[in-house]
């Protein structure tokens, strides 16, 4: 292999179960378990994004949000930067990934100098491959394998299907409630034969929230022990150097720009930072800058520093935005979360016809109330199916249909 200085080299030490054909143990240097780690930090929707672009896959029904976000039409959205957004989440954590040797984002520069890397036992193991692809292919297992280092590494074979590795959920069945605790009002359609949901019928209250899924990182949903996101989660907590933050590693921190109205609480944001205009260039052809220290020293004698508004992204016209989507807007949810806005009557018989509901009145329209407890199960579930998230999560929520008297 061409020794170039640019080139990001890892080590890897495989101990191979030749028979079965598994990787028993990996032996690898910190540079590596700094990437791994790193891939809990990343936002959902970046996670969505580069397993669509370099692996041709999915991952449940997170897909079909970042889809939705892709499809809808950008005057849906209260500005042009909510679609980039949830298209491009960013990170609190973005600093500390800029310093590792492989950077894991949807850029596409940042991939044009992987080349290919090589176990230094490459004689006994037989592992060489394209560095890049290898550590796509283990992001894609992790979600959805038992053995993510075998399936990436050795076999080179796309992972099972969630759906068939994952049992129902079992709804959360807490009965305490806090005054304070968002609660998100939607109509479901159900098939009354089997008391099924069809679809969802909401405002933008609720489509904030499921599109807020795509900021949120890995490590936010890691305790879903879905593959072995558990497993590397523990992991990072485990080998954490500050014990005393241990807690902290339960709350997801956002950057302050995706805060909005119904929170959850075990979301926060960042405080915007405090920015201070000056000036930079010759006064009669005035050009400024932003700095965050107050006391910068000035250039001019007769300039001043001067604090600036940081505008919310989500408004153009305050700092605290409302949400990402058009205020007063209706939309219309399906069972695998594709949203769609509900412009007209249209909508409504297209999913009757997909479903080949023939009569009104074999539908049912039931008000249901979801608290966070619920919000909880939707995030697992769409992780785990790529086909029925409502349903999976929310089916204990549907009325069921009462018995005939005879």
């Amino acid at each position: 292999m061409a020794e170039m200085s640019e080139e990001p080299k890892f080590t890897l030490r495989l101990i191979i179960d030749e028979e079965k054909n598994k990787v028993v143990l990996a032996e690898a240097c910190r540079d590596f378990v700094d990437v791994l780690f790193s891939l809990m930090t990343l936002p959902m929707g970046t996670i969505v994004g580069l397993l669509k672009k370099h692996q041709k896959s999915e991952i449940g029904c997170f897909s079909n949000l970042y889809k939705s976000v892709e499809d809808m039409s950008i005057d849906s959205f209260m500005t042009g930067a909510c679609k980039q957004m949830l298209l491009n989440p960013r990170s609190v954590k973005e600093a500390e990934r800029k310093r590792l040797k492989l950077k894991l984002n949807l850029n596409p520069t940042d991939y044009d100098h992987l080349k290919y890397f090589k176990c230094p036992y490459f004689s006994s193991c037989n592992m060489c491959s394209d560095f890049s692809g290898s550590i796509m292919n283990l992001l894609e297992c992790v979600f959805s394998s038992n053995t993510p280092m075998t399936d990436a590494l050795l076999k080179k074979q796309s992972p099972q299907d969630m759906e068939s590795m994952h049992k129902l959920l079992t709804p959360c069945l807490e009965t305490k409630t806090d005054a304070s605790e968002p609660e998100f009002t939607i109509d479901a359609i159900v098939r009354k034969h089997d008391m099924r949901i069809l679809y969802v019928e909401c405002g933008e209250d609720f489509v904030d929230l499921l599109f807020s899924f795509l900021a949120v990182p890995l490590e936010y949903v890691c305790h879903t022990n879905l593959g072995c996101i558990g497993n590397l989660g523990r992991s990072f907590k485990d080998l954490t150097v500050d014990k005393g933050k241990e807690g902290l590693a339960s709350k997801c921190v956002l950057p302050h720009y995706y805060k909005w109205q119904k929170q959850l609480s075990g979301i926060t944001t960042e405080e915007a930072p405090v920015y201070y205009r000056y000036r930079n260039s010759n006064p009669r052809q005035p050009d400024y800058s932003l700095t965050t220290d107050y006391d910068r020293t000035l250039l001019y004698r007769k300039d001043r520093i001067v604090r600036v508004t940081v505008i919310d992204p989500k408004s153009l016209k305050s700092e605290n935005g409302s949400g990402f989507v058009k205020r007063g807007t209706r939309f219309t949810v399906s069972d695998d979360l594709i949203i769609t806005p509900r412009s007209c009557l249209s909508t409504s018989i297209c999913y009757l016809k997909k479903y080949e509901i023939k009569a009104a009145g074999d539908v049912d329209v039931q008000v249901i109330r979801i608290r966070e407890a619920e919000v909880r199960n939707l995030l697992r579930a769409s992780l785990r199916t790529s086909t029925s998230a409502l349903n999976t999560a929310l089916w204990n929520l549907i009325a069921k249909k009462p018995k005939m008297e005879t």
